[in-house]
């Protein structure tokens, strides 16, 4: 009887062993599942930002040039410009500017939403002549294109076309310019275009270029 109670203990004894292997085992196993799962969620994610911010842009269409007094160089531009195809919504206050020339370079520049409360053309023009003649001052307005004068919004949704305002450093004829519009979470699209030789009347269409 003593020989089979031995035999006893050893048999609880292995099944004991066997069946905390087996609960190691399924916790492991648990355990590389939620890891996987996690890994997993977080490439989707990161897959998705980086998606969203590839295809955030902005494309310009057009940008003309206001022609000073003297018809020597263009203060400030103004820049026609779209939601890039499958884009998401841009908001102004995370859209910057940036100009360079082989003279200037000025990065970063802000929306100034203060003279953007009318889309009325006329009062657009006065409010921003007011202010564009400082020269240390560095920022843009924008205007909604096609839509009624009282419309007012602070973000470029699919379909809008907007004309950014930019007060841009004197650039003389014949200067050759680089200007970019950077989501601070998307792609920056940069175009380069020339003053034209000769300025004639108050704006000049420098991009696209028009033969002379």
């Amino acid at each position: 009887m003593l020989s089979l109670n031995k035999k006893g203990d050893t048999g609880v004894s292995t099944l004991i062993i066997f069946i905390a292997m087996v609960l190691v085992a399924a916790v492991a196993a648990l355990v590389l599942i939620q890891t996987i799962t996690n890994l997993q969620s977080q490439a989707t994610q990161t897959t998705s930002e980086a998606s969203e911010q590839i295809s955030t842009a902005l494309l310009v269409t057009k940008i003309t040039g206001h022609v000073d007094a003297s018809k020597t160089s263009v203060d400030y531009l103004r820049i026609t410009a779209k939601l890039a195809p499958g884009s998401r919504g841009i908001d102004l206050n995370n859209l910057l500017v940036n100009y360079s020339d082989s003279n200037t370079l000025k990065p970063g520049v802000r929306w100034l939403n203060s003279i953007a409360l009318d889309n009325a053309e006329s009062t657009f023009t006065a409010a921003f002549d007011a202010i564009a003649t400082r020269p240390s001052d560095k920022f843009y307005a924008v205007r909604f294109l096609g839509k009624d004068d009282s419309y007012s919004a602070t973000k470029i949704m699919e379909n809008d076309q907007i004309e950014i305002w930019y007060n841009s450093p004197d650039a003389n004829v014949s200067i050759n310019a680089q200007i970019a519009l950077t989501p601070v979470n998307g792609t920056d699209v940069p175009v380069t275009y020339k003053i034209p030789v000769s300025l004639i009347g108050n704006y000049a269409q420098v991009y696209p270029s028009v033969v002379q």
